[in-house]
């Protein structure tokens, strides 16, 4: 495992170029992206791909209310007034439906209600993840890990319910961050057409 200062550290517009199998980010809002020209293009590069697997993001529902969401977007953005934050959300889901609209069946978009536990991206075999706080240091600034494992692998045993006996401490690990990811999605609300043409 590895752990560097800031998410710039680790490169993610290169590894999400160089994607071929996977991206699975699960990160909740994705203005950052939205605003990144180098990310945008990483996305397009990688959905470009003949060989691409797909991409599956796991967003905020916008209309999502709530105690226990104000206080999670507030530990996104602390300070953030409710109106910068709908605008943040709001280019994050046209960026996404952008993309969506852009790559039919390679784009997979979940919307939920339910915040994140920690942000993450899987990028073919690599995982890469932080954590929120409350605090005046975004996520992005905050400490980010890089490990690299047999998420297919990871994915089946999950699925499957099954998780061996001889699975090493790196793969139970690794496992726990792919099996939140998984949960998110399985128990997100898949966009549908009509939300991504809106």
């Amino acid at each position: 495992m590895i752990a560097v200062t800031g998410i710039a550290s680790l490169d993610i517009p290169a590894a999400l170029a160089a994607a071929r199998r996977r991206i699975v980010l699960h990160a909740a809002i994705y203005g950052n992206f939205a605003d990144s020209p180098t990310h945008a293009a990483a996305l397009e590069t990688a959905l470009s791909h003949p060989d691409f697997g797909g991409l599956d993001v796991v967003s905020i529902r916008p209309e999502t209310e709530g105690r226990a969401m104000r206080d999670f977007l507030d530990a996104l953005r602390e300070g953030w007034t409710p109106e910068a934050m709908a605008e943040h959300v709001a280019r994050s889901r046209e960026f996404l439906h952008g993309l969506a609209r852009r790559h039919p069946g390679r784009v997979r978009l979940y919307e939920t209600a339910r915040p994140g536990l920690f942000p993450a991206l899987i990028i073919d075999d690599d995982i890469h993840f932080g954590h929120y706080a409350r605090s005046p240091i975004p996520a992005p600034e905050g400490f980010w890990f890089h490990v690299h494992a047999d998420v297919e692998r990871l994915s089946a045993w999950l699925r499957s319910g099954n998780i061996p006996p001889h699975a090493t401490a790196d793969e139970r690990a690794a496992l726990r961050i792919v099996s939140e990811c998984l949960r998110a999605m399985d128990e997100s609300a898949p966009a549908t057409r009509e939300d991504i043409s809106a």
